[in-house]
């Protein structure tokens, strides 16, 4: 969004560092769609300050992590921020710096907000190993810096746990905060983007005939009468597939373009349990999915993350199919470790990677919304792969979290509502499977249409 007056933020400070001008680019030209000057000024010292229009909006002195030093005991300075005036704020972030005696001048944030920026959309700590793992390989949030912390976390009357903080963009809240009273600054809007993974496309269909015929043999053994029932039916057309919710799917977003991922990996279980890749069905549905505006991403198997001959024999495959993207990615499980998977991504010519999100907690795993550039800390540059950060994934609510499908309603429309106060994006994954209303997912289609509701109301307000 472009300021009708032209006007533009100014920075001032000691000569930009390539973290520095990485966390102006994702965190204010990006976001706010105008460019962002820098001038050197020697006789600011160790300081920055940031203007809109020649006005000061803030000034704080610079955190070493902003400047460039590395290392995993690199000191991160986190501490609470915590205002009354203006709108009130009470967030915990890094990059803290401690005024050297005699620095006499003062500066009006006890924190480098450039610092912050940058350790939380690089995933500092997850390169750096500082969070437990899962047995996935994937992040937990018990080791968040937060996770301890007592109180709420506040921007004005909206509230939440602390230890929670990770449920809002908190970088775009640390930001608004900020830039609360630059009062002509084009106000920035909520965009919603639903998506869908398909790790199951169908519950009966699309299996060669004697493996259904085995599964019935097996299900008519163990008693399963409804299922024999409700696959024998299945297969002779006379009741449609229970996880076919592709057109219901379509019909519910006419407003809207749909992101999915589907998996097309060779089956290995107990993760990769998909339909067989080298039948016609899959392709032929992703031939469908991908009619209009809809994009077709695909979605690189548990073992496609740890070896590279599974990702290039799934790439190849997956970008034959009609209407195939393999430039556009979400790992299976949401595996794979910022820095390495998104070098691994790169270097098999993918441009946007949407796995970014908790497998088993909901919120913003680098504290951001919006979509921003993966940045590479070995050569200390951008890298050619956009990160598209999800807010809430459905088998993290009902499975890590326990909610039920009304306690998920609650949640999320609280969330929704923070993302839209910052202009943030919501990016919700879900799966064809848990809208079907089929056994433990009971309940979770009227959640997802009421996300859908809440969603397109606060994007248009």
């Amino acid at each position: 969004m472009n300021s009708p007056s032209n006007l533009t933020f100014t920075l001032r400070g000691r000569e930009a560092s390539p973290r520095q001008r990485y966390a102006i680019a994702c965190a204010l030209e990006d976001v706010h769609g105008l460019k962002v000057n820098w001038e050197v000024d020697p006789a600011l010292g160790d300081r920055t300050v940031l203007l809109w229009d020649n006005r000061e909006v803030a000034s704080w002195f610079n955190h070493p992590l902003a400047l460039g030093a590395s290392g995993r005991d690199l000191p991160l300075g986190w501490s609470i921020w915590e205002r009354e005036k203006g709108k009130a704020l009470r967030l915990m972030l890094p990059g803290f710096v401690q005024a050297t005696e005699g620095a006499g001048d003062s500066v009006s944030l006890p924190f480098d907000p450039l610092a912050a920026t940058f350790h939380a959309l690089t995933c500092w700590d997850e390169q750096h190993d500082k969070l437990d793992l899962d047995a996935h390989g994937r992040p937990t949030t018990a080791q968040l810096p937060w996770r301890k912390e007592s109180g709420m976390a506040r921007l004005g009357s909206r509230q939440i746990p602390m230890s929670n903080q990770h449920h809002w963009p908190w970088i775009e809240v640390m930001w608004h905060a900020i830039l609360n009273d630059v009062a002509d600054l084009p106000a920035l809007r909520m965009s919603f983007q639903p998506t869908f993974d398909v790790d199951v496309a169908y519950k009966h269909l699309g299996r060669p005939r004697w493996k259904s015929w085995l599964l019935q043999a097996r299900d008519l053994v163990l008693g399963r009468w409804t299922l024999v029932a409700e696959r024998l039916h299945t297969l002779r057309g006379k009741k449609k597939d229970a996880f076919d919710t592709y057109g219901w799917i379509r019909d519910c977003h006419s407003k809207e373009s749909v992101g999915w991922f589907v998996l097309a990996a060779e089956r290995k279980p107990p993760h990769d349990i998909g339909l067989d890749p080298n039948g016609e069905v899959l392709p032929a549905l992703v031939e469908v999915l991908g009619e209009g505006n809809d994009v077709v991403g695909w979605h690189p198997s548990y073992a496609a993350v740890d070896s590279q001959t599974a990702r290039e024999l799934e790439k190849a495959r997956f970008e034959s199919w009609r209407h195939g993207n393999a430039q556009v990615v979400r790992t299976h499980y949401l595996r794979g470790t910022p820095g390495r998977w998104w070098h691994k991504a790169v270097a098999l010519g993918m441009e946007s990677d949407a796995s970014l999100g908790w497998s088993r907690d909901v919120g913003f795993r680098a504290g951001f919304s919006r979509s921003f550039v993966a940045y590479d800390l070995d050569t200390e540059s951008n890298l050619p792969l956009v990160l598209r950060p999800l807010a809430v994934m459905d088998t993290a609510m009902r499975v890590g979290l326990g909610w039920s499908s009304l306690d998920a309603r609650g949640h999320m429309g609280d969330m929704m509502e923070l993302v839209q106060e910052v202009g943030g994006t919501w990016m919700s994954c879900w799966h064809n499977t848990s809208v079907s209303d089929e056994g433990e997912w009971q309940g979770w289609r009227a959640t997802y249409l009421h996300m859908v509701e809440v969603a397109r109301r606060l994007q248009e307000a």
